[in-house]
């Protein structure tokens, strides 16, 4: 399970990073007005929705590694179980 253990870790960070970039943005957006504003507000939001479909898929690939894991573990005690 070490790689769903550094999935979480990656996940874990993911999410600090994207938080801190939220709210830099936030507090940036207080006091800056413009057409530059209007673009990098623009691109934050594009840049929160990849971030949410890069959660999104980390999460099903944590699922699907769980239930591979679970899967082989399943099939490996079931061999032993087979053969003396």
């Amino acid at each position: 399970m070490a790689f769903v253990d550094r999935l979480a870790t990656f996940t874990a960070r993911a999410e600090q990073i994207a938080t801190a970039v939220d709210d830099c943005v936030a507090e940036l957006h207080g006091s800056w007005l413009g057409q530059g504003a209007d673009a990098e507000r623009e691109y934050h939001q594009k840049w929160a929705v990849a971030d949410k479909q890069m959660r999104e898929g980390l999460d099903e690939l944590r699922k699907n590694a769980e239930l591979a894991h679970r899967n082989y573990t399943g099939v490996a005690q079931l061999n032993a179980t087979m053969w003396p």
